[in-house]
C-alpha cells in the first residue's frame, strides 16, 4: 500500500483465530481514516500543556481535559473502555463520533468478549517509516458467534482512569463484518505511521 508523506496516518488489521491458533481471517493491513475530533482536542491541551480542552466523553457529556497531562492508550485486560474496542454497530463514520456505535463489552456472557492486555511496540523505522504498533487480543467465550463492525481505540487523561473518563481517538467501519465464533480469537492492530 503506498503510503502519503509527511503525515500521521493510522492502519488496522483484524485477524481470528481458532481455538487451536490457526488462522481463520485476516482483513491486510487496512488504511484507517476515521481519527475523530476528540482525538486533536485531547493532543492540543496536552500540546500547549497550560491550555484546557472540552473533550467529549464517550457518554455524550463534555468535560475538560486538563493540559498539563498526556494521553493514555494502555489497557488493562477486562477493560474495552480503555485502549482498542471493538463493536457490533454499523452506524456510517463521522468526525464527530464520540464512541462505537454498539461496543462489545467485556465478559463472556451473550454478545460479550473477553479483553485482553493492550500492547506496544516501540516506535521503530521500517522501511521509508515510522510504526508505532497498538495490538489487543478479545477472545469469545459467549457460547455463541459474534460478529465485530466496527473497532476504534478509547483515550484516557493521565488522571482519574475509569470507564466514565473514557474518549474515542479513532472508530472505523469494517468493509465487512467479521464472524468470531464461539472459542475463537480476534486480534487487532492498529499502526500509527508517519512517513518522510
Amino acid at each position: 500500500m503506498e503510503e502519503e508523506k509527511g503525515i500521521l496516518e493510522a492502519f488496522y488489521r483484524l485477524t481470528v483465530k481458532d481455538k487451536d491458533g490457526r488462522l481463520v481471517s485476516d482483513s491486510g493491513e487496512q488504511r484507517s481514516h476515521s481519527f475523530v475530533l476528540q482525538f486533536l482536542q485531547a493532543f492540543y491541551a496536552c500540546a500547549s500543556a497550560t491550555t484546557l480542552a472540552t473533550v467529549k466523553l464517550i457518554d455524550g457529556t463534555d468535560e475538560t481535559w486538563d493540559g498539563a497531562h498526556y494521553i493514555r492508550l494502555n489497557g488493562l485486560a477486562d477493560n474495552p473502555y480503555q485502549g482498542i474496542c471493538v463493536g457490533t454497530g454499523s452506524a456510517a463514520e463521522s468526525n464527530t463520533d464520540y464512541k462505537l456505535a454498539t461496543l462489545i463489552e467485556q465478559g463472556v456472557g451473550p454478545g460479550q468478549l473477553d479483553y485482553g492486555t493492550q500492547e506496544f511496540s516501540e516506535a521503530r523505522v521500517v522501511g521509508a517509516n515510522v510504526d508505532f504498533l497498538l495490538t489487543r487480543t478479545m477472545v469469545n467465550g459467549s457460547g455463541g458467534t459474534i460478529t465485530i463492525n466496527e473497532i476504534g481505540i478509547h483515550m484516557q487523561p493521565q488522571t482519574n482512569i475509569g470507564v466514565d473518563t473514557a474518549r474515542l481517538m479513532i472508530r472505523d467501519l469494517l468493509g465487512a463484518g467479521v464472524a468470531v465464533d464461539n472459542g475463537e480469537t480476534s486480534t487487532v492492530q492498529y499502526t500509527l505511521r508517519t512517513t518522510v
